[in-house]
């Protein structure tokens, strides 16, 4: 039996000696971490308790839920970390049931949002119409004078009124015609076609297998003679051919 006012503690994979199931609520980590985890309140962690395979979770569940499992005799309710050490679960398999449920709420939340990700990556692949960059959407530009009659949309835009003095310093006004002409680029619509997102476009493509992945390289060796190419490559560099032998022979 333990002294009056210690803590009988048992030993525990992973933390060694730890306060057993009687004195549970001693265990303040263990306790720390399901208030955090909250299995009671947490509707998402709670239904993973009923769907686990292991018993042990479910009978956790009931004995939280239940006040005949989780109060004392006196009417205390039991902590959290004794109900779980009387179901002989520790720490360490509660922390790795943990981690599994916030990997499914991720997995959750992610597979809700794949159908808005890719109605977006749909809009972002669609080529769009957008302002001309180089007549800035007003359809003509500047063009010098003297240019052929039929170039497209030539013609005066305005009349400008230039002052400048003649030789004897008076001071004149001179009419100067700007000329225009349609935009080359948008062809005085004022708007080209700009394609869609290459990026989005692919993954989508891909998603629905309309273009085939490419297979990984395949590396070959071709053997020469009971050689690699590498070596046979090699020999061949170290043959030296006397010229002048050979041209005596012919």
């Amino acid at each position: 039996m333990p002294k009056p006012g210690t803590v009988k503690r048992i030993k525990e994979k992973g933390r060694g000696l730890v306060p057993s199931r009687s004195d549970g609520a001693a265990d303040l980590e263990y306790g720390a971490y399901l208030e955090t985890l909250d299995p009671v309140g947490d509707s998402a962690v709670r239904l993973s308790l009923a769907l686990s395979p292991d018993p042990r979770f479910t009978q956790f569940l009931e004995r939280v839920s239940d006040p005949k499992w989780n109060t004392l005799p006196w009417g205390k309710a039991k902590s959290l970390q004794t109900i779980a050490k009387g179901c002989g679960i520790s720490l360490q398999e509660f922390n790795n049931f943990g981690q599994s449920v916030a990997i499914q709420r991720a997995l959750a939340i992610a597979q809700k949002g794949v159908a808005s990700i890719t109605s977006d990556m749909t809009i972002d692949a669609q080529s769009t119409m957008i302002s001309c960059e180089r007549c800035d959407g007003l359809t003509w530009v500047n063009a010098p004078e003297g240019l052929p009659e039929p170039t497209p949309g030539y013609r005066i835009w305005k009349i400008n009124l230039v002052k400048h003095k003649d030789d004897d310093g008076n001071t004149i006004e001179e009419e100067v015609p700007v000329f225009i002409r349609d935009c080359p680029v948008c062809r005085a619509e004022g708007r080209v076609r700009s394609p869609g997102d290459e990026f989005s476009r692919e993954k989508l493509l891909d998603m629905t297998g309309l273009i085939q992945k490419k297979g990984p390289m395949v590396a070959i060796t071709q053997n020469f003679g009971g050689q690699t190419l590498a070596s046979a490559v090699s020999r061949m560099d170290a043959i030296t051919i006397d010229v002048e032998s050979v041209s005596a022979g012919d």
